[in-house]
């Protein structure tokens, strides 16, 4: 009777929580965090069933993440992919390493400031979509750019957990064990990805046959139980299966009958899981750690602000609609409690504490402040000088012209698309036909002996073959990396003087190489994650391009200044014939 009587205050306080939470027109899921910690073990004590309380943690944690996972939209990161990457890794980066430097200050050690920068990098999809919903600008642009870039954090917040839920209970993690952990997840996510689409598909291409919402209910529940298991199985989180279910589903061509039928169940299904974290707070452990917590949301609230409306206004938005896009990203996400609870048994501190009053006063602020935007923004633009106005006015509308050369009808995007597929052809081919060339002559050589003059003609076939195709390979590869040059100089590479261009191409290749070799060292000078260091590589790699356009420039310049002293050479040769044939006519 104890647990069925627990069970009746689970869903009466979660009412409450709720009907609180209208009422002062916050986040529902506000209400039921706060209503969880009240009610808990730790505070008033009505529900005090540990066991019970855990068991709604993990199947709330489960349904919430496939949830999530429905709303996985590929479609969303196609339509702003290189627009929602930059965004999502300035934010992830900044807020990141601004959290980890505060809280190494406030006497974390380097793990636990880890793991507390990536809690406070991400933002809670479900808090986003509650503040939005409503508003005018929930369909503007700039909001379904959001859309994408809180996708893209879901993707690096299911790995993260996948690695932080494969490393042992200990104090002591070797870099092997996590590099491990790394490598598994990235399979497991690989695999299920690329290897159970197919699976999935045929399952509920049986399933809607029977054409009742029902049967398609407890069929994705199905589904969702199979992988909650299977990841279960491999010593991963449960709900990162359920993720990937979830994300699964939404690949799927019955992905709108799907999300029509399990979306109305999202409500009920992540009461569960925030209702169970509000009863894991200790308020006593709080108290203690007050002035941590605001400081820690603070940096975080300003970091994301900050990022988010600048790289967005630089991505040619108005400063509204870069303000606005800031204040809607202020939470704490629900990814980030996941987190905090997998990882409390490695922390020396109540962090489960610390992320749930971070991610409720986060919401509580972000719904008072999105009203404002109007005033926030006139405030800063106020703020600005007018020629630093200008100047970004101009960088935005520079940089909005590069990105869009990398959207799918950008200039570089179909050139470089058509040349990449046929590298990836020519790279296949010349694998293949070395191989059964091989293995024709393996076979051959047993009944003819291939030495002599029949092993160099063997070895002159595999070069005149392989040269070939390297040829062509090469071919596309120069006009991906002249055409990624010229998405940057923005003009047409006739109308530019040669000799400008290498110097516009050396300037570049010193910067990002002076870059590559400044970043490793700066992370080292503020303790970070060496990891975080190879970003220099993607400096490397940009460096490279810019060299390879340097070169054919010069060559170009070179023959150019060739051909004119040839010209010179030429017309004067030209012009001494003719002085002697005058002379001979005027004798």
């Amino acid at each position: 009777m104890e647990g069925v009587s627990e069970l009746v205050l689970v869903f009466i306080f979660s009412l409450l929580g709720l009907i609180a939470a209208v009422r002062l027109r916050l986040p529902p899921i506000m209400g039921i965090l706060l209503i969880g910690a009240l009610v808990g073990p730790n505070a008033l004590g009505w529900i005090s069933n540990s066991e019970m309380v855990n068991s709604f943690s993990e199947i709330g944690a489960i349904l919430l993440l496939f949830v999530i996972g429905i709303e996985f939209s590929i479609n969303k990161i196609m339509k702003f992919g290189v627009r929602a990457i930059l965004v999502a890794f300035l934010k992830i980066t900044s807020v990141f390493v601004i959290v980890y430097e505060t809280a190494i200050l406030l006497g974390f050690n380097s793990f636990e400031a880890l793991i507390l920068g990536n809690i406070f990098a991400v933002t809670s999809t479900t808090l986003f979509t509650k503040l939005i919903k409503g508003t005018p600008e929930q369909n503007k642009e700039e909001i379904n750019l959001m859309f994408a870039v809180l996708i893209l954090e879901d993707i690096f917040s299911v790995f993260f957990l996948a690695v932080i839920s494969s490393l042992p209970a200990t104090s002591g993690i070797a870099v092997q064990e996590v590099l491990f952990s790394i490598v598994k997840s990235l399979a497991i996510l690989v695999i299920v990805y690329f290897f159970l689409q197919k699976f999935v598909q045929a399952f509920f291409d049986y399933i809607l046959k029977f054409k009742t919402e029902e049967m398609l209910v407890f069929a994705s529940l199905s589904v969702c139980a199979i992988f909650a298991f299977l990841s279960s199985a491999i010593g991963l989180e449960a709900s990162i299966g359920a993720f990937l279910a979830g994300s699964m589903m939404a690949s799927l061509r019955e992905f709108k009958k799907i999300e029509k039928t399990m979306l109305p169940f999202g409500l009920f299904f992540s009461s569960f899981f925030f209702l169970s974290i509000g009863m894991m707070v200790n308020f006593s452990s709080l108290l203690q750690d007050s002035l941590i917590i605001i400081i820690l949301i603070g940096v975080s609230i300003l970091a994301k602000f900050a990022s988010i409306s600048v790289s967005t206004y630089f991505l040619g938005y108005t400063s509204r609609a870069a303000v606005f896009s800031g204040l809607t990203m202020l939470t704490v996400g629900e990814f980030s409690l996941l987190i905090a609870k997998k990882s409390q048994l490695l922390m020396g501190f109540d962090i489960i504490g610390i992320v749930s009053v971070s991610v409720f006063i986060s919401a509580l602020i972000s719904s008072f402040v999105i009203r404002k935007d109007y005033e926030v923004d006139e405030y800063i633009t106020s703020s600005v000088p007018p020629k630093l106005k200008t100047i970004g006015r101009h960088v935005s509308r520079y940089i909005n012209s590069v990105v869009v050369e990398f959207e799918p009808t950008g200039k570089f995007f179909r050139a470089s698309m058509k040349q990449i597929q046929k590298m990836v052809l020519y790279a296949i081919l010349l694998i293949i036909i070395n191989g059964v060339l091989l293995l024709f002559e393996n076979f051959i050589s047993i009944f003819i002996p291939l030495d002599g003059w029949l092993f160099l003609a063997r070895i002159l076939i595999h070069l005149l073959i392989s040269l070939g195709l390297l040829i062509k390979f090469f071919t596309a590869m120069d006009i991906v990396m002249s055409e990624f040059v010229e998405a940057f100089r923005k003009t047409n590479k006739k109308q530019v003087p040669l000799e400008r261009r290498v110097i516009y191409d050396g300037v570049i290749v010193v910067l990002l190489l002076a870059a590559a070799t400044l970043i490793p060292m700066g992370l080292a000078m503020l303790n970070l994650p060496q990891v975080i260091g190879s970003i220099s590589l993607l400096f490397l790699l940009i460096s490279i391009f810019y060299a390879w356009d340097a070169i054919k420039c010069a060559n170009a310049l070179v023959q150019k200044l060739s051909g004119r002293k040839q010209g010179y050479k030429q017309r004067a040769a030209k012009n001494k014939i003719m002085g002697h044939l005058v002379m001979f006519l005027n004798v």
